[in-house]
């Protein structure tokens, strides 16, 4: 690996020819094809062997799924990364830490500034007490599995260099119990659930449009913010949409996605999506999305249609890390100062999925139990294990009926503007690179919103309050 690119990454997956034996027969060892198994180094280029017997020992042992850059394996190591770092940096070894070194550790990953936001930190509380927490583990495992004595790690009394305690916790309905130090932050109220505005959206749209005249590449960045917005998905959920996915969506008004975060690998919810989201997408899939699969294959870089919708210029389906950074592109060129990422896109969504079922109680005690039922149906929706976890977006969503006095029918067609909103915005924009193909397609544009805005006029005493 060349140590330019473990500047920013500290570990790379492995690809189909790995294979980990899982059991010992008579007849010789069973090996498992383990593709995408994170490999730690560290700084300068070395094998990490501590770490790496230690994601080995998890994946053998633990029912883990592997995604697209290791599912939760990779959160391991993403997770682990930042020790492996510090100690490199610090010249010691894993067995030298203590809880002096914690105490630094925790204070360097509470102050690290975000790269692209200098005025603000790299990381909230809960993201440094999840770090630490799963480092103490691993130390706790590397002393029990790699060290002769048990000087290292320990609780309170047992004189060890790091003194650690255990707690128990609860999380939907479950009792659980976890590592602590006392350099671990108290977790604050989340400050980072925030929807994205509608302005930051379309200035994203104009960023893209400025990102490239690769009419491909221009189009593929439009689509993918298109599908942040109208579904509210994680960007491994984005990454997995097959272009069959997009087809029986446009018959069925409902898209197929991919579920992140739960148990089993095949996973999937059908959220309903307007039509006005999924016709551009149609468009880019038949016309230069096509022509690149083509021109591949013609040159022998692949041998068929690998199916996802969003491909690099080399037929390979893009990584969840890869969306990240075509955000950011569109964020730097559209000159956006404030933080933007896929991740305000989802707030934004699940945020107007609470209120379109509020809307009838504006003004009255919303029961518990009715907030239980709107909530797991939001979850259906986003892709969310339990309802709790959308707790803090009812005080969102209450705000916003402050603001939107109208009907569930007024909602749907507000997505069906917005739609033809950036339908009109990416057409503008492409205008430059497809000449008369943009001009049919600004014509059916212009019908499909007399038609919606005929709509917005049958409904008495909604025009104003959707038309704003």
């Amino acid at each position: 690996m060349a140590k330019t690119n473990l500047i920013r990454q500290l570990y790379k997956p492995t690809d189909e020819r790995c294979t980990i034996n899982h059991f010992a027969s008579k007849t010789g060892n069973g090996k498992q094809s383990s593709p995408k198994v994170p490999v730690m180094f560290y700084p300068d280029g070395t094998v990490c062997w501590p770490v790496n017997f230690y994601l080995v020992n998890k994946y053998k042992s633990i029912r883990i799924k592997v995604g697209a850059r290791g599912g939760s394996i990779g959160s391991y190591a993403s997770n682990l990364s930042h020790i492996v770092r510090f100690v490199f940096r610090k010249k010691i070894n894993f067995e030298d830490l203590n809880d002096d070194y914690i105490f630094e550790f925790s204070h360097y990953l509470m102050h690290e500034k975000d790269v692209n936001y200098s005025n603000e930190t790299r990381r909230n509380t809960s993201q440094v007490g999840r770090i630490i927490r799963k480092t103490l583990n691993f130390i706790k495992w590397y002393q029990d599995n790699c060290m002769l004595d048990e000087s290292l790690i320990g609780e309170c009394g047992c004189n060890a260099q790091i003194t650690i305690s255990y707690k128990e916790g609860t999380k939907n309905g479950y009792k659980f119990t976890y590592i602590h130090h006392e350099s671990i932050p108290f977790e604050s109220v989340p400050e980072d659930i925030r929807a994205i505005a509608n302005h930051l959206i379309t200035l994203l749209y104009d960023g893209a449009a400025k990102s490239t005249r690769n009419l491909y590449v221009r189009m593929r960045r439009q689509n993918m913010l298109r599908l942040f917005e109208c579904t509210g998905a994680r960007r491994i959920e984005i990454s997995k949409i097959k272009i069959s996915d997009i087809e029986e969506a446009f018959k069925t008004g409902r898209l197929k996605i991919y579920t992140a975060k739960h148990k089993t690998e095949d996973e999937f919810r059908n959220p309903p999506v307007e039509k006005m989201w999924i016709s551009p997408i149609l468009q880019f899939i038949n016309g230069a999305r096509k022509k690149l699969v083509q021109t591949l294959i013609e040159k022998n870089i692949i041998s068929e249609d690998p199916g996802f919708l969003f491909l690099g210029m080399y037929g390979i389906q893009l990584s969840e890390e890869t969306l990240t950074r075509e955000i950011s592109l569109c964020r730097n060129l559209a000159g956006i100062g404030e933080k933007t990422c896929s991740k305000m896109f989802r707030h934004r969504f699940i945020t107007l999925q609470v209120v379109r079922r509020l809307l009838d109680y504006k003004g009255q005690r919303l029961p518990d139990q009715l907030a239980e039922v709107i909530l797991t149906k939001v979850c259906s929706l986003t892709g969310h294990r339990h309802w709790k976890s959308l707790w803090p977006y009812m005080d969102l969503a209450l705000d916003e009926l402050g603001v939107w006095d109208t009907s569930e029918k007024a909602l749907c067609l507000r997505s069906n503007l917005e739609g033809a909103l950036r339908k009109i915005q990416t057409l503008k924009n492409n205008f430059d690179i497809m000449g008369l193909d943009g001009q049919e397609q600004i014509q059916e544009t212009e019908n499909e919103l007399n038609n919606i805005l005929r709509e917005i006029y049958s409904l008495e005493g909604l025009r104003s309050e959707v038309v704003k």
